[in-house]
């Protein structure tokens, strides 16, 4: 449908410029119209920029990263669907962005994830790569997994043990921060899947899911960077070497929360420092069911069928059998 069709169905958005500035106009017979116009015309360069900002925040970053993605698969032949009159709204585009990638990254996927544990309700990853993470992470807010912006993910990377934990089949999803400095841990921090921080002891996880990452913090000393490979490797060092600073967290405030430094940028609060109490954990004692074997096939489409169409992703999986 072209441009001019849409303007005729969609008449509501049609914004009439001269109308808008005849409600500024203090007189009962716009008598100031003409001045307003003037002003306007003036500043129209300007105004244009603004509200092509304005309609950039509405829509919103992620999106807009995400449809510049979708649009090269498209080009590329690697979407399930042509025809994008069927893309009801960007979760669909997601849906379709999903696949796409696991269809580009299946030979590369197996390479650049390791599982802690899984079993027919939970999964427990730590992601080696962007790419990964942008795929385990999809559905959530996490800066991590950002579409826009790969900075963060890298410098959590680099600082720590990052983690994803996931409850098949359901829109839960944890990020698991283990920061380290010299080896050692000093401040592990769980983030939900809107990027709130929570308190694991809140979240009736089951015992052994938190015992398993428990464990595997204490049993591993080296960050998830010091996996890396090719250009992850490369952008992480970059990116360390270039920024000497924490990278700013967007940071939703509780209660709980003892909070310094805190500034204000735009609509974002971000943390410079921050106090956590540690959490306190209980020894599980059950058996370790975890496989040493796994199907990436269901994996994958348990984790992601909350959000996005199996069938959309079956077929680009099909020959994936990945051991752990």
């Amino acid at each position: 449908m072209g441009k001019k069709d849409l303007k005729l169905q969609h008449k509501d958005l049609q914004i009439d410029i001269i109308d808008l500035l005849s409600e500024l106009d203090p007189s009962k017979t716009n008598k100031f119209l003409i001045l307003l116009i003037k002003k306007f015309k003036e500043e129209i360069t300007s105004f244009k920029s603004h509200i092509k900002e304005e309609l950039k925040y509405v829509i919103g970053s992620e999106n807009l990263k995400a449809l510049k993605d979708f649009n090269t698969h498209l080009e590329n032949n690697r979407t399930k669907i042509k025809d994008i009159s069927l893309l009801n709204d960007f979760a669909d585009l997601h849906e379709q962005l999903v696949f796409a990638e696991i269809k580009l990254k299946k030979n590369d996927l197996k390479k650049e994830i390791k599982i802690i544990y899984k079993d027919d309700e939970w999964l427990i990853l730590k992601p080696l790569s962007y790419e990964s993470s942008k795929i385990y992470g999809a559905g959530t807010k996490w800066c991590t997994s950002s579409r826009n912006e790969n900075t963060p993910f890298y410098r959590y990377s680099n600082d720590g043990i990052l983690l994803y934990v996931i409850k098949l089949g359901t829109n839960e999803k944890f990020g698991v921060h283990w920061y380290l400095e010299k080896e050692k841990g000093v401040e592990m921090s769980w983030w939900d899947s809107e990027d709130r921080k929570v308190d694991s002891m809140t979240l009736k996880l089951p015992s052994k899911i938190t015992q398993i990452v428990l464990d595997h913090f204490l049993e591993h000393k080296k960050p998830n960077s010091y996996y890396f490979k090719g250009i992850d490797k490369e952008n992480c060092e970059r990116i360390v070497n270039n920024d000497g600073g924490e990278y700013p967290t967007p940071y939703t405030p509780t209660i709980e929360d003892t909070v310094i430094d805190d500034s204000i940028i735009g609509d974002n609060i971000y943390r410079s420092n921050r106090i956590y109490e540690q959490p306190i954990w209980t020894i599980y004692n059950g058996d370790n069911n975890t496989t040493t074997t796994y199907d990436v096939d269901s994996l994958v489409n348990k984790t992601l069928e909350y959000t996005y169409s199996l069938q959309a992703m079956k077929k680009s999986l099909e020959d994936l059998n990945i051991p752990e």
